[in-house]
């Protein structure tokens, strides 16, 4: 006789799995803020669970996501093209396969009001996010340019009250666009600037302040000594290294776009290398064996 569970047991056997999932994005939750607060943090950014299965291979002890090159593997450009529903169920796909803590890059919060933040929040969160990064720089039918501190400010207030809602201590990292977009009439004016709004969104419940495309070792030193909380820097070509950026005071340092902006150059390389001259040097110098792909997604 075939026996089945009665819906009762099976409400309940969903329930534990739901309460075990929730207790275990919790614990890396916890180990992605303690990685973050420790400092020294390399945090590999990914696109899809390829990407991500070979980061994590390679030992990095936790992962982001890369919204611009989530865009790309999707066909279509940066700055919230792709739309929250399409980025979240990426980010789920890539929580759901890794065991390693995952931040999720949710541009500038798919919307301009503290509502929008708080839905994309909300949605990172149960995509199985323990980490969010939050843009100060408008997209779309918001404008150009930055929010105003004070818009940014309640934004980052709203992100903070929807992770407080879930119960998981989500880690906010508040990205300043002011060196991107070469606010103020030189370096020094453009570094007031973003320790300013460094200073208010980390009291407006931000965990971390990300300032991409800051490079110079000296403003780092100065940005990080007034700041007053954790700083994220982003590698990119021509910026010091690691080692560098962590002695001048970044707690974390992220790869973003730029792995995927590698693998674009290889294959550009690549192809042009078979077209003009029909070798294949190029695949040959970079190439990863069937075996190795197959055990890759034959993990658990």
């Amino acid at each position: 006789m075939l026996h089945t569970q009665e819906p009762q047991e099976q409400h309940q056997h969903q329930q534990s799995d739901k309460s075990d999932e929730r207790e275990a994005q919790r614990h890396r939750a916890l180990e992605f803020a303690a990685l973050n607060r420790r400092g020294g943090l390399l945090l590999a950014n990914v696109w899809d669970l390829g990407s991500a299965r070979l980061f994590e291979q390679q030992g990095f002890a936790a992962l982001g996501t890369s919204s611009a090159a989530i865009a790309y593997s999707h066909g279509l450009g940066d700055a919230e093209r792709l739309g929250r529903d399409a980025m979240m169920a990426q980010i789920a796909a890539l929580a759901s396969a890794l065991r390693l803590p995952l931040n999720a890059d949710i541009e500038s919060g798919y919307g301009p009001s503290p509502e929008a933040v708080a839905l994309s929040t909300a949605a990172a969160i149960r995509a199985g996010a323990v980490g969010v990064n939050l843009e100060d720089r408008r997209h779309g039918e918001a404008g150009q340019g930055q929010y105003t501190i004070a818009e940014q400010c309640r934004r980052l207030e709203a992100a903070r009250a929807a992770a407080e809602r879930s119960g998981l201590p989500l880690w906010i990292n508040a990205r300043i666009d002011s060196v991107l977009l070469a606010e103020g009439q030189d370096s020094d004016e453009r570094l007031a600037l973003t320790l300013a709004r460094g200073r208010a969104y980390l009291a407006a419940g931000a965990d971390m302040v990300f300032v991409p495309g800051l490079l110079d070792l000296g403003q780092i030193r100065a940005l990080a000594t007034q700041l007053g909380g954790p700083l994220n820097l982003m590698a990119m070509p021509g910026a010091p290294s690691a080692g560098e950026l962590f002695e001048a005071g970044a707690q974390r340092v992220s790869l973003g776009l730029c792995p995927m902006l590698s693998v674009m150059g290889l294959l550009r390389d690549l192809g042009r290398e078979v077209l003009q001259t029909g070798r294949w040097q190029v695949m040959g110098e970079r190439f990863y064996g069937f075996g190795e792909a197959e055990a890759l997604f034959d993990a658990p």
